[in-house]
């Protein structure tokens, strides 16, 4: 009579996947004979990145889906925000961050990741205020910013939503180079101090409240600027505006706590 079986070995036969269970054996390893066989239940499906469908706003829930690779199967999550005061938000380049409201000066820049201002010069200018920061800080995404992608600033309780007009994705050709706003100068005070009247001066004189593009730059306009911003195209040059943005809406929102 045979013998029974004693040693075995385990042996995948079908690879499991989320479609479809799998298969396993207990092999003998006299005879090779299937002592048992397994199902293998299914696997958890492989969601590639999450893909925003819909940005969030400080009002309305957003929407990210996924896919699995093997399946197709697709699933979503809802993306909410909130916003306290003193608050920045670009959704399209996942910058939420906080800044400091106060008189534009560097040492303001150099002791705060992010500025507000709508002071500058002794002058005060409440329809041109600049955003300022450093590019390796809070706003060193920001270049990827396009026309018409939404920015949220949130003052006093109060959320103002612009839509960009102009970004870095719309550079302009001056003498063979290309550049945004600004490309001269050692830091944003010389900027600012030496070039802004001067031809680099693109878009807007903020600080005086006199605009160079009357046909674009209507209405309460941001701008939003970095220094130290490296970019191949201008070999590195310090001092730029990235962003001009027109206001399209402003409505009070009680602050997150």
């Amino acid at each position: 009579e045979k013998i029974p079986h004693t040693e075995t070995y385990v042996k995948v036969i079908k690879e499991p996947t989320c479609m479809e269970t799998g298969i396993e054996c207990d092999i003998c390893k006299e005879c090779s004979d299937i002592v048992e066989e397994r199902e293998i239940p299914l696997t958890e499906h492989t969601f590639g990145e999450w893909v925003v469908n819909k940005y969030a706003t400080p009002f309305e829930e957003g929407e990210q889906y996924h896919i699995c690779s093997v399946c197709g199967e697709w699933e979503f999550k809802s993306i909410t925000v909130s916003m306290s005061d003193k608050m920045l938000y670009i959704p399209s380049v996942g910058i939420q961050c906080k800044f400091a409201v106060t008189y534009f000066t560097q040492a303001a820049v150099d002791n705060n990741d992010v500025v507000y201002t709508e002071n500058a010069y002794a002058v005060t200018d409440p329809t041109n205020p600049f955003i300022l920061g450093h590019y390796f800080g809070s706003l060193s995404t920001v270049r990827n910013t396009h026309i018409g992608d939404c920015i949220y600033v949130c003052k006093d309780g109060n959320v103002d939503t612009y839509k960009v007009i102009v970004s870095e994705h719309a550079i302009l050709e001056k003498n063979g180079v290309y550049m945004i706003g600004i490309d001269s100068g050692t830091n944003i005070f010389d900027c600012f101090a030496s070039a802004m009247n001067s031809n680099y001066a693109s878009f807007g004189l903020a600080h005086s409240g006199i605009d160079r593009w009357d046909n674009v730059n209507n209405g309460k306009t941001l701008h939003i600027y970095t220094c130290d911003h490296i970019n191949t195209l201008t070999e590195g040059r310090n001092g730029r505006w990235i962003i001009l943005a027109n206001l399209i809406d402003s409505q009070p929102i009680e602050p997150a706590a």
